[in-house]
């Protein structure tokens, strides 16, 4: 093709815009009524691919399918005399968004959420209809003048969109299983991992790392080959946005850290969902808040000014001394062969890693850990134990209860402890270091004793109980933690154990195994009100974590938890670490534990016997976990996911209210 050809009989090349692997795009204009267009072709050597070919043409069903003013239109499809396919678009007068980052560096952050927001505009009408771009970049996304608005965005090339529903009775499989789709720097997790299965998650990935690289002008993830960044963005956690870009909003930092969660679920729901997130940020008004977060959009805080109360001594609370389970030598390795989602292999001094999805990278020999970044001396120096008094009273004497003591419950593995009811304040501190925004301080009491597991449940006592173990560290043993457990399976090991010691069911479940489906009991009005075994309320779970003490954490962070630093990349036995003062092991680190209620906003003043809302979409999961860095290690952390998600850092411990 040169400048003057005449493409089928209408358009007359002008100048060539530019080309890629793929295709090359030219300025046309019709020959008969003068119109400007841009005209899209295939190179010679793919053109003839049939499933190249295919995603070309579905480019123009899926702008024609969205229908949206931040879709360039497309006004023709034609076929040029050797076969090639080639797509008529509308002309776009402006500038790339890699253009501008390439001149600007970085954007003021207003104007970089304004352009995400237009973004989701463009997106949100997509995924309703089933379509998900999963190849997003800056490249693909051109900054137009609008003569009444101003700045406008502009999305190209939905060539490789999946389409999950069917356009036109045109088949819904067009992409070929294995295949993986995108521009790496900008691709979810999951893409790589499971290419036949992305859904609109996969474009909210995108958008937060666009988002991201506007903020900072860098990326989350940076490799020097392919095969490297595929392992980053598998297996590893973003550099914060804030030590991108020192100073940020914590508000806006956690909207975009959340965006780009390696856990899909865990990222927003909906383009329409991420916008509510970001509108408070698109004004240069918006009140910075500048100590660090990450993952919940900003809400008021509540933060009255008492002072902290003395911390209760253990014995007013814990009515049974705990032994200590026995120490063992514990080294750190590699998890085993055939657990984590990809399998290390060595091969002429190489380690193959072999991700999920068909894509094979290579990892040199001798890294310090799988899965683990280059950290900076910052983050591998010691965490001291931060002791911030709260600005709210402190644990108040317990109410008295006559029951007594125990330290094994009748048909419950493990040890447990008696935790006597009182009050104490919920939530973080104002200067807390990394207080995300859902942390609001509020009083609460609790008016039940209850018992407590002292560890969590081990691989061990859930394959005793179920009959099978679900875990992802099978290697590590029986002792270690059970986990890539749902909260489904946590509540069914719960009623397992009722049923054998004669106590009433917390839960209704149907099913079995891996494909059990349950709900709290109709039978009882609250949780606390169940006789029979549980997960612990939120509230149960902060209280027994604090032990009576009001800082980030109940110890040194080394001494009481396995957390990314220190971990080896694995579980470890449960009770190595230190207990804190109710005796109970474990409460930060080594894996995340599932609590019994439905995420919600914390309430705004003082409440009673607390269990989460009615209804939700996400259960609470509490605690950190072996993979977890440092700074996301702390008694007030909160985390949610829908609850039939299972992954490997994910596990739980029992509760059951004290007769």
């Amino acid at each position: 093709m040169k400048v003057g050809d005449i493409i089928d009989g209408k358009y007359e090349l002008v100048r060539l815009i530019g080309q890629g692997g793929m295709g090359s795009v030219w300025e046309g204009r019709h020959v008969q009524i003068g119109r400007r267009a841009a005209l899209k072709f295939l190179h010679p050597q793919v053109a003839h691919n049939a499933e190249i070919a295919s995603r070309f043409l579905r480019e123009a069903q899926a702008a024609a399918a969205i229908g949206s003013d931040h879709i360039v239109d497309i006004y023709d499809v034609g076929q040029l005399p050797n076969g090639a396919p080639y797509l008529v678009m509308e002309y776009l007068d402006g500038e790339d968004l890699a253009s501008v980052l390439k001149r600007e560096g970085r954007l003021e952050p207003a104007r970089a959420v304004e352009v995400i927001l237009q973004l989701c505009e463009a997106l949100e009408p997509a995924h309703e209809r089933g379509i998900v771009h999963r190849d997003l970049k800056p490249a693909n996304l051109i900054l137009v003048h609008h003569s009444k608005l101003g700045q406008w965005l502009k999305v190209l090339d939905f060539g490789i969109a999946k389409v999950q529903a069917e356009l036109s009775g045109q088949s819904r499989s067009l992409t070929k299983t294995g295949s993986t789709m995108g521009t790496p720097f900008y691709m979810a997790p999951e893409q790589f991992q499971r290419a036949k299965h992305v859904e609109h998650w996969a474009d909210i990935y995108s958008a937060g790392v666009i988002l991201y690289q506007l903020l900072s002008g860098r990326l989350p993830f940076e490799a020097d080959t392919y095969e490297e960044l595929i392992v980053a963005v598998v297996t590893e956690e973003p550099v914060p946005l804030r030590e991108a870009r020192p100073g940020i909003d914590v508000g806006l930092e956690s909207v975009v850290m959340r965006s780009i969660s390696r856990d899909a679920k865990a990222r927003f729901g909906g383009m329409k969902e991420l916008a509510e997130a970001l509108q408070p940020f698109a004004s240069q008004e918006a009140e910075p808040v500048r100590e660090a977060s990450h993952a919940i959009p900003p809400t008021k805080h509540v933060e009255p000014a008492q002072p902290a109360a003395p911390a209760i001594p253990r014995t007013e609370y814990v009515e049974a001394e705990i032994p200590r389970l026995p120490p063992t030598q514990v080294h750190a390795e590699p998890p085993p062969a055939g657990g984590l989602p990809w399998k290390p292999t060595l091969i002429g001094g190489l380690a193959v890693l072999v991700v999920l999805g068909g894509v094979v990278a290579w990892w040199p020999r001798g890294n310090k850990g799988w899965g683990e970044r280059q950290r900076t001396p910052e983050e591998r120096a010691p965490v001291p134990q931060i002791e911030v008094p709260a600005s709210l009273p402190g644990p108040t004497p317990p109410v008295e209860s006559p029951a007594s003591a125990s330290n094994v419950r009748p048909g419950a593995p493990g040890e447990w402890v008696l935790i006597r009811a009182g009050s104490f304040t919920m939530g973080s501190f104002t200067g807390e270091p990394d207080r995300e925004n859902d942390e609001a301080q509020h009083r609460v009491t609790l008016t039940h004793d209850f018992e407590m597991q002292t560890t969590e449940v081990t691989q061990g006592q859930f394959q005793d109980v179920m009959g099978y173990t679900p875990s992802e560290f099978t290697g590590c043993g029986r002792d270690c933690p059970v986990e890539q457990v749902s909260w489904h399976e946590a509540a069914a090991y719960c009623n397992v154990l009722s049923e054998r010691a004669g106590l009433g069911q917390c839960y209704g479940c149907n099913g079995s195994g891996g494909d059990v489906t349950c709900s709290p009991s109709s039978r009882y009005s609250t949780p606390y009100s169940c006789p029979g075994y549980r997960l612990p309320t939120e509230a149960e779970w902060e209280y027994g974590a604090r032990a009576g003490t009001t800082g980030s954490r109940y110890g040194d962070l080394n001494a009481i938890a396995w957390h990314s630093n220190n971990s080896g990349s694995t579980t470890h036995r449960v009770g190595q670490k230190r207990a804190n003062a109710w005796g109970l092991y474990d409460m930060l680190g080594n894996v995340w534990e599932w609590c019994h209620d439905w995420y919600g906003d914390y309430p705004g003043g003082a409440v009673t016997d607390p269990f989460g809302p009615g209804e939700g979409s996400f259960r609470v999961y509490r605690g950190g976990s072996w993979n977890r860095y440092t700074r996301g290690v702390r008694a007030a952390l909160r985390n949610r996911i829908v609850p039939g998600d299972r992954n490997y850092y994910l596990g739980f411990r029992l509760s059951r209210s004290s007769p």
